[in-house]
């Protein structure tokens, strides 16, 4: 730099800082100012100075740098990851009711902003289990990689105060986006061996803070966190699967509701087999007794008093206690966990076992509290097949001292034919719901099975001392397998119940609590002399009933948006350029997953936006529109 100056001013080289605006002269002498490449810099060089202009320590973290090397970290397969993930569920009230999903973890950190709430969210829920996956994805000839790295991956989603899924990034804790260290049961990592909270939040939580919330860089977030939507969702979505829900639920004076969706009742006294899976060597079984009213015996009819389910190395029994108020839960006949161990959110983990769980939810307004058992496997395979989670719940609790419990098996099992029991077999086809142990379907003498003949085949799935899964009383007790088995106890049936109380005052009640229709109401009426437990049972019912179709009950979406103004707001990437003070309507379209009535709705009253009388039209200057069925 030579410059030649026509006239020697006082010119300033410097620079200004944040704590004043008064130049930092570098040179004092006039003639220094105009010649600075002769000076000896402060790096060394000659005409060649380096000044730090912020005042930030060590700790401080530029939030475009943590997000480009975090980027740069990632490996590129990780961009598919939502290819082995579960898609959300639609709605909050899926994700409340599918036993698979559990509510978010959280943390909090001295970050700026780091723990403010989501601006819009109500609700956020996570896979139960984490998905284990080699590094580079499920490749072909993944198994023969030497020194395979494994992943827990999981889906984060979270819905806004619509009950609506948030579909990628919103804000800091309103997202969905898949996770690369997913902890299990909700964020804990004692027994996810590959991941640990630490990485959880500096590889997933940390990068969304600075990526998303501290710079514009979320799109490079999203490039190896997917945004998640439901696209393929349904009650037992799992690895590609679409099925229908995979429930089943025993409750009342016994009534049995299948996988497949028939349902019966069964008035057996003892112990049974209820569904078995052979090839997954998992065992449900439930023992009734008789029923009691009011701390009376009533021996007309039977209830379920316990229940036991066992897969791998962990048994889980519910069982009523004597005054039948409650009940407890035991662990291989040994750990006894109640409500008062657990706390909501809390969690029972067997320490012999890591595949187990035991969680319990507190009672509310409409409903009583529950203590649920679960348990994640693998399903068997081949080598070089895909290794698929799968999971295995019973929910229990207790009403008018009665057991009742909610059974979810993978939709899986369907595929392969194995279930067998009181539950039926999970085909997908009700003409083979009854099927003896020894293979053969039972076939009525009529139209559909009469309650004696559902009796006969009911008994065929009886335990024996050798196969029952309920722990007994020390051996110094009278009490064993036989003590709880009446092998030869006949019920009562409705037909004969009916004429028992035919012309009677309390059948005129039953019938005006229960209507003409609801035969377990009837029957439960009657056999226990109490329309209570009828109603009860009735409630059970729609209990179950509504919990199904929460689950298949899917919101409506927009199909499309068309501009009627001659305005040219819509472009073809789908964003709208809207000039202020200017009117816009747009034709929308929608459709329904189950054909409900479509409604259409404004977030805010007012704001220069309307709805037309056809629900379809919408004027505004821009602004959101949501649309619901009745059922979401």
């Amino acid at each position: 730099m030579k410059w030649q100056a026509l006239e020697q001013r006082n010119a300033v080289i410097g620079y200004n800082s944040l704590d004043s605006m008064e130049p930092k002269n570098l040179h004092n002498e006039l003639m220094d100012k105009y010649r600075p490449d002769k000076e000896m810099g402060n790096m060394g060089e000659q005409g060649y100075w380096l000044f730090r202009l912020d005042d930030n320590d060590l700790e401080d973290v530029n939030p475009n740098k943590y997000c480009e090397e975090w980027a740069n970290d990632q490996p590129s397969w990780t961009a598919n990851i939502s290819d082995w993930i579960n898609p959300c569920p639609c709605s909050v009230a899926q994700a409340e009711g599918d036993g698979r999903y559990t509510t978010c973890e959280r943390i909090s950190l001295d970050l700026d902003g780091f723990n403010e709430p989501a601006e819009n969210e109500v609700d956020c829920y996570q896979d139960l289990w984490s998905t284990w996956i080699p590094s580079g994805g499920w490749q072909q000839d993944w198994w023969q990689v030497d020194n395979l790295t494994w992943y827990t991956i999981g889906a984060r989603c979270t819905y806004n105060s619509e009950g609506a899924l948030i579909t990628g990034y919103e804000d800091m804790w309103g997202n969905s986006n898949a996770q690369l260290y997913h902890g299990d049961l909700g964020g804990f990592y004692y027994w996810s061996p590959y991941a640990t909270k630490k990485d959880w939040q500096d590889n997933d939580v940390l990068a969304r803070y600075y990526c998303c919330k501290k710079s514009d860089k979320c799109d490079m977030y999203e490039r190896y966190r997917p945004p998640l939507t439901c696209d393929g969702y349904t009650s037992s979505t799992r690895y590609g699967f679409d099925r229908d829900s995979a429930l089943g639920c025993f409750y009342g004076d016994p009534h049995i509701v299948l996988f497949d969706g028939g349902n019966y009742t069964f008035n057996g006294w003892g112990e049974y087999n209820l569904a078995t899976v052979k090839v997954m060597n998992y065992e449900l079984q439930g023992r009734t007794g008789y029923a009691m009213v009011n701390g009376d015996i009533q021996e007309s009819g039977t209830v379920f008093i316990a229940f036991a389910a066992k897969l791998g190395l962990t048994t889980v029994e519910f069982i009523l206690d004597e005054d039948r108020t409650n009940f407890v839960t035991i662990v291989n006949g040994i750990h006894v966990v109640n409500d008062t161990m657990l706390k909501e959110g809390d969690r029972y983990l067997n320490s012999a076992d890591s595949s187990v769980s035991i969680d319990y939810t507190p009672p509310t307004d409409t409903s009583n509290g529950r203590m649920a058992a679960r348990w994640k496997t693998m399903l068997p395979g081949v080598v070089g097949q895909i290794p698929t989670n799968v999971e295995f719940t019973v929910s229990a609790g207790v009403k008018l001292a009665m057991l009742d419990i909610v059974v979810e098996v993978p939709p899986e099992i369907r595929e392969m034919n194995f279930t067998r029991g009181l539950m039926g077999v999970y085909s997908g086809s009700k003409t083979d719901d009854f099927v003896f142990p020894n293979g053969t379907i039972l076939e009525p003498a009529g139209d559909t099975p009469t309650e004696r003949e559902l009796f006969n085949y009911g008994e065929t799935w009886r335990t024996t001392p050798g196969t029952s899964l309920f722990s007994y009383p020390p051996e110094d007790s009278d009490d064993d397998w036989h003590t709880y088995n009446d092998v030869t106890y006949v019920p009562k049936f409705l037909d004969e119940l009916l004429l028992q109380y035919v012309g009677t005052p309390f059948l005129q009640n039953v019938y005006a609590v229960c209507g003409m229709e609801k035969r377990e109401c009837l029957f439960d009426s009657l056999a226990t002399k109490s329309t209570e437990i009828g109603a009860s049972t009735a409630e059970t019912d729609e209990m179950f009933q509504g919990l199904v179709s929460n689950l298949n009950n899917f919101p409506p979406n927009f199909s499309a948006i068309t501009e009627t103004s001659n305005t040219d707001s819509l472009q073809d990437n789908g964003l709208l350029y809207l000039v202020v003070d200017t009117s816009y309507t747009y034709q929308i379209d929608a459709g329904d997953p189950n054909g409900d009535e479509i409604m259409y709705s404004l977030p805010y009253d007012g704001l220069g936006a309307t709805i037309s009388d056809s629900k379809s039209v919408f004027s505004s200057s821009g602004y959101q529109i949501y649309i619901s069925d009745r059922c979401w």
